[in-house]
């Protein structure tokens, strides 16, 4: 054990907080390090805050446009839902996930097609808790979102779109010399 005195001189790096998900130390990586596989809750509660976080840049979005700016419905939701698309995609490849070896668009080509399904997925089910059920319109909208990101979203997100490679790509750099 070291010594009080000597833990009081050790050198401290210099550590500046640069935003929510970086930290910047000198002579490290530059992203907070993804949870390790072994705590899939962790993982799993940093894809439910992305999602928050992603949902509050849509709506937030789209309250801008029509509340603020005078636009219509229509475009705020399509500037809401892409700019939301976008805060989803950054915070699953930087924070939930930490996979930035890969290339980000083959990463975004993969993002798009579990996006494109889990549209067709909550409209499927609005349309059966709602219509065909007779659940208010809100409520199975909330009920439908849970599942769905629960059950496809986040399993394709780890698995299919961010998923942990032990392998570098060109992106990473070489491989150290064994």
């Amino acid at each position: 054990m070291q010594p009080l005195a000597d833990l009081a001189e050790a050198s401290v790096p210099d550590v500046s907080l640069v935003d929510a998900f970086t930290l910047t130390v000198p002579n490290a990586p530059t992203t907070l390090p993804a949870p390790r596989r072994g705590h899939l809750l962790a993982v799993f509660g940093r894809h439910q805050v992305g999602g928050f976080l992603a949902t509050l840049v849509d709506f937030g979005t789209m309250t801008l446009v029509v509340s603020v700016l005078g636009g219509n419905a229509e475009v705020g939701t399509v500037l809401g839902s892409a700019l939301g698309a976008v805060t989803n995609f950054t915070l699953g490849r930087y924070w939930v996930f930490g996979t930035t070896t890969e290339r980000t668009l083959s990463q975004a080509g993969r993002y798009a097609v579990v996006s494109a399904t889990s549209l067709i997925l909550n409209t499927v089910g609005e349309y059966l808790m709602h219509e065909r059920l007779g659940l208010q319109y809100q409520l199975a909208r909330v009920l439908v979102a849970v599942m769905v990101s629960m059950l496809w979203n986040f399993p394709m997100q780890r698995h299919f779109v961010f998923p942990r490679s032990p392998t570098p790509t060109r992106e990473s750099g070489p491989r150290p010399a064994a």
